[in-house]
């Protein structure tokens, strides 16, 4: 079985998930309202709009990718398909990589349709799309990347719940991880750099923060934040490889 058909079969199946059209309605709701959001700064008001659709596609994307990660494996090995596909003359690299595109493929078209959405949403509000919430956008999609890499490599040795907790729980420290790293002290904080190390880095990857100053990444950080986001996203499929070539299927 080639791979661009496993991809296809992997995109068709993720496309067909309830929860994928909730989240994007949920989401695509949440970006068109915040046309009616203001806040005040100085006494003038500030509209909403890039913040609240920057983080909504971001936050959006990377549940997106942990849910049909997670389900990528699971469903396929309760129902016993998984098995029947390796006895095909496939390697279990390529059977992986193949589900990991689909996923990335279903989920960048989610991520899309909110693009549309936000843009209108930038339209009616009377502006226009600058470099630095392109690159925001930008930075989302890659994100989307990490984030199905890491989990799909949680869940070739998890089942779906667990990898799912497990896959949020480094959502939030890769989020959370330089604040916390600025608090602790002694044990927590050399505890807290292994798992930094570890963990995805949210934080380098969502530019929901610098909409509020307006001051776009320089070239190089831009650049850095995109080549962090490809080698994380390599090394987390080549573990997960390593691990999936290791694991018995029945």
């Amino acid at each position: 079985m080639a791979f661009a058909t496993i991809a296809k079969v992997s995109l068709l199946n993720s496309v067909r998930r309830p929860h994928l059209y909730l989240m994007v309605a949920i989401f695509g709701v949440l970006i068109f309202l915040s046309h009616f959001f203001t806040i005040f700064t100085l006494d003038q008001p500030t509209s909403m709009v890039p913040e609240v659709g920057v983080s909504s596609i971001f936050l959006c994307g990377v549940l997106i990718a942990i849910f049909l990660g997670a389900e990528s494996l699971a469903s396929e090995i309760e129902s016993g398909t998984l098995a029947i596909l390796l006895t095909k003359p496939i390697s279990r690299t390529r059977v992986l990589l193949a589900k990991f595109t689909g996923n990335l493929l279903t989920a960048w078209l989610a991520l899309a349709v909110l693009t549309i959405v936000f843009l209108i949403t930038l339209a009616i509000d009377g502006k226009s799309i600058d470099t630095l919430t392109l690159q925001a956008l930008a930075l989302a999609f890659i994100a989307c990347a990490v984030a199905g890499a890491s989990t799909l490599a949680l869940a070739t040795f998890l089942p779906f719940g667990p990898t799912v907790l497990a896959s949020l729980c480094l959502f939030a420290l890769g989020s959370l991880s330089g604040y916390l790293l600025s608090l602790a002290s002694g044990f927590p904080a050399l505890l807290l750099q292994v798992l930094y190390a570890v963990a995805p880095d949210y934080d380098l990857l969502n530019l929901t923060n610098r909409l509020c100053a307006g001051v776009p990444l320089t070239i190089g950080a831009f650049l850095w934040a995109l080549c962090y986001g490809a080698i994380y996203t390599a090394a987390a499929l080549t573990a997960a490889s390593l691990i999936f070539s290791r694991r018995e299927v029945k």
